[in-house]
Order: C-alpha cells, then structure tokens, then sequence
C-alpha cells in the first residue's frame, strides 16, 4: 500500500470517528433538552420548612415566618430591622386557637392590635407610642362597646350598650363618672355626676311617659324636682 493510500484510509477513519462523536453529542443535547423541559413544567405541590426568610438588596430579613406554641407566626421588619407588623395565630388555655394582628411604629412599639377578648370576641385595641391604650373597640354585657382612655389605663369616654338600649359614659381621668347618657324601661335619661358616685341632676322619663327632673346635693339629698 502507497503512502498516498495510507492517508486516505486514516482520513476516512477520522471522518467515521468525528461523525460518531456528532451523533452522539447531538443525542446528549436532545436528551438533555427534554429533561430541562420536563423540569420547568414540574413544580412542587407543598414547600414545607420550619422557617422561612425574604431578604431585601442588602440581605436583610424583612419578612419572617416561622412557627409558635403549635401555630404560625409572619414577622414583618423594615430595613434597620426593626419589627412593623406581626401575625401570630396560637393556642389559649382552653384548646382553641386564638388569631392576633399587631401593627408597630418604627421603635417597635405597638400601635393596633387586632384579636380576641376573654369571652371569644372580636377586640381592637389603639395605642399611643408610649404603649397606653387609647381606644378599644370590643364587647360588653349587654353588645358591643367603644372605650377611649387616656394612655395611663383610666376610662374618658364609653360608648356601649344595656338592657334597655345604648349608653354613653364620660369619666375624668381617676375613674369618677361625670355624665351618663342611658336608656330604660321609660325612656331615655341624662344623669350628672360629681366624679365621685353622686348624682347631681337627673332628667328622665317617667312612668307615665312624662318627662322629670331631679336636683340633687353631694349627699344625695334631693333639692328640688319638676314636676
């Protein structure tokens, strides 16, 4: 064999060789294109962890969830970290799940908190920034109740009702009732008081649909009536 008829057996033994080697990166491309395929239609039912983090551009955690006494739990944060809401859903004393949302001011102080009363009720709750309550919305014996306070823990002003219909409460700021505005069996009735537990004036209906004032002293002792 000529040394021309050797090149051309080896040249055509590459060839062979280098369209083995086409073939088979062809199929490596195709089989890895129908796998990545079925990898981007196949998403996952359920994610489950025991916490969970987002992250803003500078890899601060501003949002946190995570579970509490056998509930759930989502922390909101701003970006110096600092706590803006929380959403806590968790178990009373008595077995059944108690559900709270709380909104915070820049310091982490609460400002609303959105939840439930002793008696399973709906209750919100308003704040000042130094935690005083200021206004609670909630329920009372008799239906639902508007309190405002005035940050130290003492009533100002109930809105509320009784058994025979609504109510308004104005107190100073140790507790003393000062004006009352009821309805009764009668009719409605406007009592003046000294802060104390005295009445001072009372004017009402009476029993035969009339009306009726009463004057009265810090002892209770009346001082004049009409009619």
């Amino acid at each position: 064999m000529s040394t021309l008829e050797q090149d051309v057996h080896a040249l055509q033994s590459q060839v062979r060789r280098q369209r083995r080697w086409n073939l088979g990166l062809g199929a490596l491309v195709v089989v890895g294109g129908l796998m990545a395929a079925t990898a981007e239609r196949s998403v996952p039912d359920v994610i489950q962890a025991k916490k969970f983090e987002v992250v803003n551009e500078e890899g601060v955690a501003v949002v946190k969830i995570h579970s509490f006494q056998g509930g759930g739990v989502i922390w909101g944060f701003d970006k110096k970290r600092v706590p803006t809401f929380c959403v806590t859903t968790q178990t009373g004393t008595d077995g059944v799940s108690l559900g709270t949302v709380t909104t915070m001011n820049g310091r982490g102080q609460k400002l609303v908190e959105l939840g439930v009363d002793k008696e399973m009720n709906g209750s919100v709750i308003t704040k000042g920034g130094k935690g005083g309550t200021l206004v609670q919305l909630g329920s009372g014996p008799s239906g639902g109740a508007v309190t405002t306070k005035n940050g130290k823990g003492q009533t100002l002003v109930q809105l509320g009702s009784n058994k025979g219909g609504g109510s308004v409460t104005t107190k100073n700021g140790n507790g003393g009732t000062l004006v009352q505005i009821t309805a009764n069996s009668n009719g409605g009735a406007v009592t003046t008081q000294n802060g104390k537990g005295g009445s001072l004036v009372l004017i009402a209906a009476d029993r035969n649909g009339g009306g009726a004032v009463l004057a009265q002293d810090a002892e209770g002792n009346i001082k004049a009536t009409l009619p």
